[in-house]
């Protein structure tokens, strides 16, 4: 694996932390925050996605962003082009978009099974609520 260098801005209290770590193990800062990073975020074959430990049940997301792969998946299966998806989301950079849709194309089953979990039918069934007509919903007080 290729190492980058890169500056990484942190607050003074978790430098010091991070510092106060290293020098209680002995071990490098840059290896220990290393370590940390990695493990709460898992980077993928695709350099825009990621999966962040804790955060939307580990699922790929953009990185730079909370949006998950599947809902720029369902956006082009329903026919947005890349573009368009793009003004819907204008902090991503086109790249982000593409490599998101190359993801669905590469791990579609469970881009699929995820797109499928968040159908709106879905959600509904899994939180007892139900869609008005105006498209106002409310939850059951079992659920809520």
């Amino acid at each position: 694996m290729s190492r980058m260098a890169a500056t990484l801005t942190v607050s003074q209290i978790t430098y010091e932390l991070l510092e106060q770590r290293a020098q209680a193990t002995q071990r490098p800062l840059q290896e220990l925050a290393d370590e940390m990073l990695l493990a709460h975020v898992q980077l993928t074959d695709h350099p825009y996605i990621l999966r962040r430990e804790g955060f939307r049940g580990g699922r790929p997301i953009l990185r730079g962003s909370n949006i998950p792969v599947w809902l720029i998946a369902a956006m082009w299966k329903a026919g947005d082009s890349p573009e368009e998806i793009g003004q819907s989301y204008p902090h991503l950079e086109p790249a982000a978009i593409y490599d998101a849709i190359s993801y669905y194309l590469d791990h579609q089953k469970e881009v699929e099974a995820e797109i499928m979990e968040n159908r709106i039918g879905q959600v509904l069934a899994d939180t007892r609520a139900k869609m008005d007509e105006d498209g106002v919903i409310t939850f059951s007080d079992s659920y809520a």
